[in-house]
């Protein structure tokens, strides 16, 4: 198997799945693949792929998957190997398709800031399979913010709890300090009675 690492010795092979303009947004195409590595002299490939052959997911966020480190330099580079010859080498990659949609679950900010407040709709919460989400940026007083969701909770602090945090996008320089106050809520839409929690920091 290749070491999938991110070493950047070795000869680097990537599976470029580019988006092209006319994808909707929010397109996502899962993916196993096998990269081919022709021996030259022996008439045979070396075949590299993920152990047993993982999905991985390409999107307009992700857009290749491949391996920092295939073979060694040295390895590749001697003509006795097979895989440069002449100054040429043979790739080949076999890829099969499971699933291809543009319904990809989508978190977005619903409308700009008014007063200071920013309001982010997360849709199929439930299906949400990533440790931590951030919303878009969005701008108080000149300066750019983000919230930060965990929906399973932050199990470095408080486990089995939805967490959320307020972040501070912009680098500052160090002899600048800012001091927040801040509400964070999470809205009950059925009672509308929603919980709140208030706090304050020096960032």
């Amino acid at each position: 198997m290749a070491d999938s690492s991110n070493e950047s010795s070795g000869a680097p092979v990537n599976n470029p799945n580019k988006a092209p303009e006319k994808l909707p947004l929010g397109w996502e195409v899962n993916a196993s693949f096998k990269f081919f590595l022709f021996d030259q002299i022996r008439d045979m490939y070396l075949t590299i792929q993920d152990s047993y052959g993982t999905i991985r997911r390409f999107n307009d966020i992700k857009t290749e998957w491949g391996f920092a480190k295939v073979l060694p330099s040295d390895t590749f580079n001697d003509p006795s190997q097979g895989y440069l010859v002449n100054d040429c080498c043979v790739f080949g990659v076999e890829v099969s398709v499971y699933e291809r949609s543009n319904k990809r679950q989508l978190v977005s900010m619903i409308r700009e800031p008014p007063n200071r407040t920013m309001t982010w709709k997360i849709e199929k919460f439930s299906t949400l399979d990533k440790s931590f989400y951030y919303s878009q940026e969005f701008t108080v007083e000149g300066l750019k913010w983000k919230l930060k969701v965990y929906p399973e909770g932050n199990t470095d602090q408080i486990p089995e709890a939805i967490s959320i945090y307020i972040t501070l996008c912009d680098c500052i320089l160090s002899e600048h300090n800012i001091y927040a106050e801040y509400k964070l809520r999470i809205r009950n839409q059925v009672q509308r009675n929603h919980m709140e929690r208030q706090g304050n920091s020096n960032v």
